[in-house]
C-alpha cells in the first residue's frame, strides 16, 4: 500500500478562506458549519465503513453523498473528490472502494483536528 502520509504533510486538507467566502464572509456562520462538521463527519465516516463491511452499496452511496456535501461546505476539496468517487462507484452497485476508504480514514482525523483548531482560535 502506498505511503499517503508524505502527500498530506504539506497539503491543506481544507481551504478556510474559500469556505469563508462561500459562507458570505460570515465568520459566525462558518464556525457553526465547522462545529457541525467536527461532530458529524467522523460519525458519518464510521457509518460509511460499517455499511461498506455489510455490502450495502445504496447506503454507502447515500452516506458518501452526504459527506461530499459536508466537505464542500468547508472547502475540503480533496476529501470531497474522494467521497464523490465513492458515490459514483457505489451507485453502480460496486463496493470496490478500499483504497478510497483508506485515504478517507487517514485524512478525516487530520481534517477534524485542523477544523477544530481553526474554530477555537477564532473565538
Amino acid at each position: 500500500m502506498p505511503h499517503v502520509e508524505s502527500e498530506l504533510e504539506g497539503e491543506k486538507l481544507w481551504d478556510r478562506e474559500q469556505a469563508l467566502t462561500r459562507s458570505l464572509n460570515k465568520e459566525v456562520l462558518l464556525n457553526k458549519i465547522c462545529e457541525v462538521f467536527v461532530v458529524k463527519a467522523p460519525i458519518k465516516v464510521q457509518e460509511l465503513i460499517e455499511q461498506h463491511k455489510q455490502g450495502n452499496s445504496e447506503e454507502v452511496r447515500q452516506i458518501a453523498h452526504a459527506l461530499k456535501g459536508m466537505c464542500g461546505e468547508i472547502s475540503a476539496n480533496k476529501l470531497r473528490e474522494l467521497f464523490s468517487d465513492i458515490e459514483v462507484i457505489a451507485e453502480k452497485g460496486n463496493l470496490d472502494i478500499g483504497a478510497q476508504l483508506a485515504s478517507v480514514e487517514q485524512m478525516i482525523p487530520k481534517l477534524v483536528e485542523d477544523v477544530k483548531r481553526s474554530t477555537t482560535s477564532n473565538k
